[in-house]
């Protein structure tokens, strides 16, 4: 048996399929709740276990097509609009405030004070005012020392080749 291309399920993890129904199909349906309302009147009596009201939501349904109304008319050409005001917060961004105080964080503050501590260090090192300093600039000169003997002796074996042939 082949499969169907695409979900045949009604109910998947998750949930239903959503709808959202236009302003039409709300003020057709809402028009049939209104001519329905005297007749289930006499029912209503009889069932009394209903969770809502009826007597409350006719006054609340005939609200609803002439907000559904008032937004079609401000948003003329929009097609994708479901007839409902929606106010997100994130489309208009907010402006930013600029203040003269600038409050860094701890990190900010402890990363700055770190540089200016390594600053410190580098200007004394290269002035040879630290012990660490000093010490590498003994070894340093030592090194030297070192090398100088070597070449002295390496230029001296030279002379020694060049006469002695």
């Amino acid at each position: 048996m082949q499969r169907k291309r695409g979900s045949s399920k009604k109910y998947t993890s998750k949930g239903r399929s959503r709808y959202v129904a236009t302003a039409e199909e709300i003020v057709a349906r809402n028009a049939g709740l209104d001519n329905d309302a005297p007749e289930q009147s006499s029912s209503e009596e009889e069932s009394d276990d209903s969770p809502v009201e009826r007597g409350v939501q006719p006054s609340r349904v005939k609200n609803l097509p002439e907000e559904s109304e008032a937004s079609d008319e401000e948003s003329d050409g929009d097609s994708s609009s479901s007839g409902f005001e929606i106010y997100n917060p994130n489309r208009n961004p907010r402006p930013i405030e600029k203040t003269g105080i600038v409050e860094l964080s701890r990190r900010e503050r402890e990363e700055l004070k770190r540089q200016s501590f390594e600053k410190q260090k580098m200007a004394l090192m290269a002035q040879g005012k630290l012990k660490s300093a000093q010490e590498d600039l003994a070894r340093l000169a030592e090194i030297r020392k070192r090398r100088e003997a070597a070449m002295a002796k390496k230029l001296e074996q030279l002379s020694l080749k060049e006469n002695g042939s």
